[in-house]
């Protein structure tokens, strides 16, 4: 079973889990026992156990604003179409295009550009503890990760001028992990400025897709 949308703070077996409360993730449940759950956690934690204690509020997910359900949960996967890498690509691309436009414009939650601008002015004021430690364990580590993903998937897909883009706010982003941990956030919200112009730069690229 594939669950979540889960609460993060609630995944007691990661050892950041109080710093990480209200961002959101996903587990692959592989049992059940009588008193907690065994999970394989793509995070680095494979067959990790949980409480049945600890699954039930992250389960919940209280916290995260964008869910309508709680309790989700999806199972009984099964192929139902065979179609090439490169036709998956295809498809993909337009959907990725969506994604990068996509900016709900507040008051709450924001998107694209407009979000890093955001974030890159709380940079330059005093940041919350939450906030450092979400950036530091969680947030700029996966959007590393993520960058890296899809400047490969778009060079394979014959892209190069946006994967070298992706590819560039990838090295900006990971480089912005070690002033991030010697509280440098000056330092960081330069570098995400250069993030932020990168995407600008990527939004006119996905134009033309």
């Amino acid at each position: 079973m594939l669950l979540g949308p889960l609460d993060l703070g609630y995944l007691t077996y990661q050892p950041n889990a109080r710093l990480l409360g209200g961002a959101d993730h996903f587990l692959v449940v592989l049992a059940v026992e009588e008193d907690h759950v065994v999970v394989h956690d793509p995070a680095g934690f494979p067959y990790a156990t949980l409480p049945l204690e600890s699954l039930l509020p992250a389960w919940r997910a209280e916290r995260l604003e964008y869910i309508d359900d709680t309790y989700t949960l999806r199972a009984d996967f099964h192929q139902v179409e065979a179609i090439s890498r490169q036709e998956m690509i295809r498809q993909t691309l337009p959907l990725m295009r969506s994604n990068l436009h996509r900016d709900p414009g507040g008051p709450g939650i924001y998107g694209s550009v407009q979000a890093l601008r955001r974030l890159i002015d709380l940079l330059r004021t005093e940041v919350p503890k939450h906030l450092a430690g979400h950036l530091l364990s969680f947030a700029l580590p996966l959007a590393v990760r993520r960058k890296l993903d899809a400047a490969a998937f778009l060079s394979e897909g014959n892209w190069p001028a946006a994967a070298e883009l992706i590819d560039q706010q990838a090295r900006l982003l990971g480089q912005a992990q070690y002033p991030g941990v010697q509280h440098q956030w000056a330092a960081v919200a330069i570098l995400l400025e250069q993030v932020a112009a990168l995407e600008e730069r990527l939004l006119a690229v996905c134009a033309s897709w």
